[in-house]
């Protein structure tokens, strides 16, 4: 398994908070993005940074290897195990 981490993570994100998180996070605005999943889910700084470190931009392809994955809102890598929280959910 790629991630180690025993901890809790931040989530999930109401689809308003997807809306404000994702703009945050393809303009590379950390604070921001750590601020905003905070207000959403009102976790603290340490499950914010363990979300942001699983978030997915592009639906499809796994942040880590770049394996092609199911696009689903939560998804482990088949290639790398990776966890993947994708930021926008397409409509169905």
């Amino acid at each position: 398994m790629r991630c180690r981490w025993t901890g809790p993570i931040a989530g999930p994100l109401s689809p308003a908070g997807r809306a404000r998180v994702a703009p945050a996070v393809t303009g590379h605005l950390n604070a921001e993005v750590f601020r905003l999943i905070r207000a959403d889910t009102g976790c603290g700084l340490a499950e914010a940074k363990g979300m942001v470190q699983h978030l997915v931009t592009r639906a499809g392809a796994c942040h880590w290897c770049g394996a092609t994955i199911p696009v689903a809102e939560l998804v482990d890598c088949p290639e790398c195990r990776a966890l993947n929280i994708l930021l926008e959910i397409p409509a169905a």
